[in-house]
């Protein structure tokens, strides 16, 4: 798909997701886990909010992820989501005061 030159970045997004959902669906459906996940979700309409808010900040993501590789290419993206682990470190320590090793410390530095 991604070779073809006609295939656009929200072409491509659509059918890996329509290819995802379908082969979750399947899954779910021959472990026999479809009705009982389906069921949970109408028992429980909070987990239905907190599932479609996560799917859509995992799309917004994508877009990122997809427009960073066709504007900039795919080391520029490496270098972005390096960066975005390192300031999720560094929040998370000085934030939430989860400790870091020496080496932790030097590897963030690097």
């Amino acid at each position: 798909l991604a070779s073809n030159k006609q295939m656009n970045k929200w072409n491509l997004m659509l059918w890996v997701n329509i290819t995802a959902t379908v082969l979750a669906t399947a899954q779910l459906a021959l472990r026999g886990r479809l009705v009982p996940a389906v069921e949970f979700l109408m028992r429980n309409p909070q987990a239905l909010f907190h599932a479609s808010t996560l799917s859509l900040c995992s799309t917004a993501a994508q877009v990122g992820i997809y427009t960073i590789i066709a504007e900039f290419g795919p080391v520029t993206l490496a270098y972005v989501m390096t960066t975005r682990q390192v300031v999720a470190i560094l929040l998370s320590t000085f934030l939430h005061g989860h400790p870091i090793t020496f080496i932790q410390w030097l590897a963030c530095a690097a």
